[in-house]
């Protein structure tokens, strides 16, 4: 009885759009030994004015218990925009659903609909403000093969405006 209660709850606090197989976590190898309920292809859709915003899509999740946060594997995030999506993919990170947060880790990469690419190990999506930013380094490819790298940034979903904290390297494209 205790393990639907709190799987109900579970589904109440996401309270968004979602398919996944749940299934118990006794103590699994690779697994957090700090969850109750480990996921399986899990989705979680965000809305903004009754129309799909953004998408988070992962191998691997499992609900931390007591934190609201969810550990996700093996990420896939499409960042909706009209004609110019937006999509990021890491190995590892979380989702915090009160702070509206997404934390990503390793082999982070944001592809944008107009080209540009972003590369780091570390970034954080804002649902709220619409921002990626991380203070770890990073490196920018632009399709005309111009590359900056720098540490730390902060840049909307289409990576049009990016503000780099400090930059370390310009390579032009070569011609």
């Amino acid at each position: 009885m205790k393990w639907v209660t709190f799987l109900l709850s579970f589904l109440t606090l996401l309270q968004c759009n979602k398919t996944s197989d749940f299934i118990a976590i006794d103590s699994q190898e690779n697994e957090p030994p700090y969850t109750e309920v480990g996921l399986y292809e899990f989705t979680i859709t965000g809305y903004k004015n009754i129309k799909a915003d953004w998408k988070l899509s992962a191998k691997r999740a499992f609900v931390l218990n007591g934190s609201g946060e969810i550990q996700i594997f093996n990420v896939d995030i499409q960042l909706y925009e009209k004609n110019n999506n937006t999509t990021i993919t890491s190995e590892k990170g979380y989702y915090d659903k009160e702070k509206k947060l997404i934390r990503l880790q390793d082999n982070v990469v944001v592809k944008a609909g107009n080209g540009k690419s972003l590369y780091s190990n570390l970034l954080n999506w804002d649902e709220m403000s619409q921002r990626l930013y991380t203070d770890s380094p990073i490196t920018i490819k632009f399709p005309e093969g111009d590359i900056i790298n720098g540490v730390g940034m902060v840049a909307d979903k289409k990576l049009d405006k990016v503000i780099i904290k400090k930059s370390t390297g310009y390579h032009p494209a070569q011609k």
